[in-house]
């Protein structure tokens, strides 16, 4: 038997090495705290025009990603709309969300240890993959019928995901602080047939 999973959900992980002037400008900013009560971010919402040689080092990540693995035509490209920096102290943590008008979303940790917690993609229990109407019992849980799947974050890891793509991230047990950058990126370009076409700017 020859298992085929059609349109499986691309989720690129790699690492670039934190730099120490990073997280020095990463502690000039203004942070507030969020309105959930789980967490501080950072007032500007454009961070990464701040640290223009990691924003350098991302476009590169999301432009393989588009290239070489998802073979996105070279006609379209990326840019980003937003980025932030968020620091969650002992017991913050961040709600299941997605992030809306874009279409790549990332996080990359300027500082994370061990026991700082997981970014966590949860498909609905009660969505699986053969159909909504059932929640099967699993003798053993893998990569098609597991609904949580869970990255284990550390300094200078880079994540890059669909942005309709429901995550949350757990609890800091620890009592350091947990320094990550969120980012949304979206295309641009003319693409698409004449009768569907669009051409974002």
């Amino acid at each position: 038997m020859k298992l085929h999973q059609l349109n499986p959900i691309p989720i690129l992980t790699t690492d670039i090495p934190v730099k120490k002037e990073w997280l020095e400008i990463a502690d000039q900013f203004k942070y507030i705290r969020m309105a959930t009560g789980n967490g501080n971010y950072t007032e500007d919402k454009y961070v990464l025009n701040k640290l223009p040689d990691l924003r350098l080092e991302i476009a590169k990540v999301i432009e393989q990603f588009a290239r070489d693995i998802l073979k996105i035509n070279k006609k379209i490209g990326f840019k980003f709309l937003n980025s932030w920096i968020n620091i969650h102290g002992h017991k913050d943590f961040s709600y299941s969300h997605y992030h809306s008008n874009s279409l790549f979303s990332g996080v990359y940790y300027l500082k994370c240890e061990e026991g700082q917690g997981f970014l966590e993609f949860n498909n609905n229990k009660y969505n699986n993959h053969l159909s909504s109407l059932f929640h099967f019992e699993y003798d053993e849980l893998n990569l098609i019928n597991n609904s949580l799947h869970r990255f284990n974050a550390r300094s200078g890891n880079l994540i890059i995901f669909p942005s309709s793509i429901p995550h949350s991230v757990s609890i800091n047990n620890s009592q350091e602080k947990r320094y990550s950058l969120a980012f949304n990126a979206f295309p641009f370009g003319k693409f698409g047939e004449p009768e569907s076409q669009i051409n974002l700017e």
